[in-house]
Order: structure tokens, then sequence, then C-alpha cells
């Protein structure tokens, strides 16, 4: 199984809650808001509703025809500690084992403040979204986790959840309308964006500020050359937008960006997804993960984005899965989306199944000598926790 790429949030048809909107009714010159949010994908919608709901007069600029950004192909995980699925569960979890959890990914290199505001508000965030009618489908542990913490949404109600709730509180939604410059007034504060509609360029004004919420950039390739290398051999699974506006947006102005080598590939896609379920995690519940010469190179406990680094450095950007009956039906059990590859060991969708490595290694075009070897080394020393790569 190849690997591809993502970029954040959750999948949903969104032919029911496009906005309606599809320009400015009026020339926009003259009007003021309080806010003004660039981006309409999960991070934007969430942002107008809690603003608006604050008592804000807020204004949502979405470049494409339709509102939910990446979120419309991702596969609705929502990380939050001391749910109610989780209490029902009897899973012990809370909101400093989480920040451990983060800041240990993060190598201590994460800001501490910012993880934990995170953190206690994902939770926040999440019985908020409850107290509105929609719930988790199922929990699992993803990369990083030391419990099941990962929610399952359908993406399409959250989208909806928060579109309605826009709707009501009166946040005006404009889609097709590309923000192309930001201003500022006369004291220094950014409070004016540009936007341009056919030939025409129209400013607008926020009186307490703008949220850029556009950030993503795995469609601009020379973007992902300049801050993440490896990730411009994947392929991009992310919307149409994500071209990075917000971050250039900034920098014309002055502002820095951080932590940006750490933005890597997500391993475990296949070769060209279409969502962010197209994705096999079995590498965690006990497989092995090889390159086409048939040796490991990452230990597969280790984060995906880490493993997903490693995997496109190796032969022809290729490595594959490995794994046995038992850890297949493992994978099923602890995730939801393996169903689609794996629910019939005789006819594995989008790879290869066999009855000995050799003939696996062979179907697969792996070198099987050095598979066989492999398998037998991890087999002798994981159990006893002397593995060579540190699983």
């Amino acid at each position: 199984m190849k690997f591809g790429r993502r970029t954040l949030l959750k999948f949903a048809s969104l032919a029911v809650v496009s906005a309606h909107p599809k320009a400015f009714a009026s020339e926009p010159t003259s009007a003021l808001y309080d806010v003004i949010i660039v981006g309409g994908g999960g991070a934007g919608l969430s942002a107008a509703a809690h603003l608006a709901a604050g008592g804000k007069r807020v204004l949502l600029l979405e470049k494409t025809k339709e509102i939910g950004g990446s979120t419309k192909i991702a596969s609705g995980q929502w990380a939050a500690s001391g749910t109610k699925l989780q209490k029902l569960l009897e899973i012990e979890d809370s909101e400093e084992l989480f920040v451990k959890d983060m800041m240990d990914v993060g190598e201590g290199f994460n800001s501490e403040a910012l993880v934990k505001s995170f953190v206690a508000q994902s939770s926040k965030e999440l019985a908020w979204i409850e107290a509105r009618g929609v719930s988790p489908t199922s929990i699992m542990a993803n990369a990083g986790m030391s419990v099941p913490r990962a929610h399952f949404f359908n993406p399409e109600d959250l989208i909806r959840v928060y579109r309605t709730e826009c709707d009501k509180l009166g946040v005006r939604i404009e889609t097709e309308n590309p923000v192309i410059r930001l201003e500022k007034n006369s004291a220094g504060v950014v409070d004016t964006v540009i936007i341009k509609k056919g030939r025409s360029e129209y400013k607008v004004r926020a009186k307490d500020g703008i949220v850029l919420a556009t950030g993503g950039f795995g469609r601009n390739v020379r973007m992902l050359r300049k801050y993440s290398p490896t990730s411009s051999k994947a392929t991009p699974l992310c919307a149409e937008g994500c071209t990075g506006d917000g971050i250039i947006l900034a920098q014309s102005l002055g502002a820095d960006l951080d932590n940006m080598s750490f933005v890597k590939p997500t391993y475990g896609f296949l070769t060209y997804p279409e969502n962010l379920n197209a994705k096999s995690s079995s590498f965690y519940a006990g497989g092995i993960v090889v390159n086409q010469e048939g040796f490991r190179f990452v230990r597969e406990n280790a984060s995906y984005k880490e493993i997903g680094e490693a995997a496109l450095q190796q032969s022809n950007g290729k490595s594959f899965i490995i794994l046995d009956e038992r850890a297949r039906k493992l994978a099923l059990r602890t995730d939801p989306r393996e169903k689609d590859y794996m629910a019939d060991p005789t006819d594995i969708k989008h790879g290869f199944s066999a009855n000995n490595l050799r003939d696996l290694a062979v179907k697969s075009g792996i070198n099987p000598e050095n598979l066989e070897r492999t398998v037998k080394q991890y087999n002798e020393t994981a159990p006893n926790g002397t593995d060579s790569l540190g699983r």
C-alpha cells in the first residue's frame, strides 16, 4: 500500500449546505463588520459561529464556489479528552495526558501554552457539537495517542451544525470572493481586506479584527518545496483552495512563521486517494512497513508523519504494509476504515494476499529473501523489546 498526503479535517457532500449568495448583492466598499474571516473551511465556519454567538457582526469570505474547504474530504476524526464516549467505554483520559502526548510527539518544540489551549478547547468544542444533536460514531487511538481519543464524526453533520449556527446568528457568507490583499489603517492595525470580483476590487473593513483561516498549502508546490520538500513528492489530498493564501497574505505585511519544518506527509494512503478515508493504519495494529528491497526502515509506532517522510525517501517512493491474520483482525476492530480494504482476507483491496511470505513478496514486487529475513528478525526481537528500530 503506497502513501498519499492529507491536509486536515472532515469529509462531506456539501450540496445541501453550499453558500447561497454567490457574490455581494451590492458593492461592499462602505460595509463595516466587527470581524472578517478569510476561509470557509471547518476552522473559518467554527470561528464565524462562535464570534457571532458573542454578538459580533461577521463576514466570512470563501474564494471557491462552496464552503467546506479540506473539511469536505477528511476522515472526521476529532481528538478530545474526558468525553462522554470515553467515559461510557471506561477509557481513562485527561487533559494532562493529552497535553503530555502532544508534547512528546512534538519533542518539546511545540508551545506548551498553545497545546494546553488547544486541548482544553477541543473538548469544549466537541461538547458544544454534541449539545446540538451530533455525536461521534466510534473512537480509536491514532498516532501519538496513549489512549483512544480520536472520535469519528460524520463530517457532513459537523459542517451542517456550523452552517446552521452561522445562518441563525446572521453571519454573512460569501463564496467566490477571493481576498488578494490586506491593508493596515493609520495606526498600523490590519483592518481591511481587498476582494477581487472579476476585474474589480473592493475593500471591506473590520472594526475588531481579521481571522485568517486559509493557511493550507498542499496545492502550492513552490511552498511545499520551501517548507516541506518531502511533501512535494506526495499526492496532494486537500481542497482546491489550499494554495497558502492566508500565509502569503500575512507574510506580505511582515508576519513570520514558526515550526514549518515540522509539516510532513501522512503515511498509509492509497496511491491516488480521493478522500481521507482512503487510508490504512494497520501498521499500528501489528503490521510492519518495508520498502521494495524488503527491509524495514522506520519504527511502525512512530507518528504517521514521521513514517510518511521516511517512506518517500525509499526507492521509487514505494513502501508496503505487511501484516498477518492476527494483525488484520485487530486492525478491523480498531479502525472502521479498514473494512473497506481487508474485511475479506482472501480479497485484500488495493493490496495482495498469500499463504506465505515468499508468494506475497513475488506478488507485490518485494525482494523475497530480504522480506523473509526481515520478518524472521522482527519476530525474534520485537516480543523481547529489543527491536532494532525501537518499536
